[in-house]
């Protein structure tokens, strides 16, 4: 099976503050992106993804990277909050050791 994200040019959905239970402050919680998860299947499946802290994915095609699947108790356990996305681009150069192809402006 081969599985790959896209992201597309949707607006960003800003989080939610929220009040820390132990220090009472309020704390922004972080902001989310829609993405579409194609498995091979009729209709990719919809979900969300934190924006990274460099900020937003652009509008593409990803493969996951991370901790985003372990072995579990009961076999392999999905850690969404570990997803981590790389483009196609960026995969093929570090697979291949050669930087990506530049298309001509």
């Amino acid at each position: 099976m081969f599985l790959f994200v896209e992201i597309t040019p949707e607006a960003i959905i800003p989080g939610k503050s929220y009040q820390d239970k132990a220090t009472g402050m309020m704390r922004p919680a972080q902001a989310k992106q829609n993405a579409y998860l194609h498995s091979g299947k009729a209709y990719p499946l919809p979900f969300m993804v934190k924006v990274p802290e460099s900020g937003p994915y652009k509008p593409g095609r990803y493969l996951m990277t991370g901790e985003v699947f372990k072995t579990g108790e009961y076999g392999l356990d999905y850690r969404g909050s570990e997803l981590q996305l790389c483009s196609f681009d960026d995969a093929a150069a570090i697979i291949t050791g050669k930087p990506a192809i530049q298309k001509a402006a």
